[in-house]
């Protein structure tokens, strides 16, 4: 598989989401070509071209165990055509439950072909100085392990010819 650019999307209210995700972007060494931030409502209907030699990485934080409502509310208005996609969730440190696998069947739903998934650490949003949840995460160890999964799929993806099979879920890349 030639994969020659990045493609974001993500809900990433407090940044912590978007910021894994360029982390991985980085590993994998490629240029990220189009992001969007499904954040904000949008003011008119969604558009996310994909273009062929892409991958594309779809992050979502967690709330309650579970991927954004919001969030998931507007992963529907976005259609892949059966883009290979990297699948990440971003939790509180505190569980991300089965958040991961929604996300995943969200995204095969959508159109897409999950190759790898992983949850990572970030600040939760009620984390305030009294009250530290995971304050200031994703630190440089995190998105030093950000950096090598991006690194680590993009070694998996390198090594068809054998079809690109979605991980097992919840987890990140198999080894082998």
């Amino acid at each position: 598989m030639n994969i020659e650019t990045a493609h974001l999307i993500c809900y990433s209210p407090t940044g912590t989401t978007l910021k894994t995700l360029g982390a991985i972007a980085r590993g994998m060494n490629l240029p990220t070509s189009q992001t969007l931030d499904l954040t904000r409502p949008p003011k008119a209907e969604i558009s996310f071209e994909t273009m062929k030699g892409g991958l594309t990485l779809i992050g979502v934080p967690v709330y309650a165990g579970r991927v954004a409502p919001v969030a998931a509310a507007r992963l529907q208005e976005i259609q892949g055509d059966n883009t290979p996609a990297v699948i990440v969730t971003v939790y509180g440190n505190r569980d991300y439950d089965g958040a991961l696998v929604e996300l995943k069947e969200i995204a095969e739903a959508r159109g897409f072909i999950v190759v790898a998934g992983a949850a990572f650490i970030g600040e939760h949003s009620y984390s305030s100085p009294e009250k530290p949840i995971a304050m200031g995460r994703p630190d440089a160890e995190d998105e030093h392990i950000a950096h090598q999964f991006g690194a680590d799929i993009m070694k998996k993806l390198s090594g068809e010819p054998a079809p690109l099979k979605g991980p097992e879920l919840p987890g990140t890349l198999p080894q082998g």
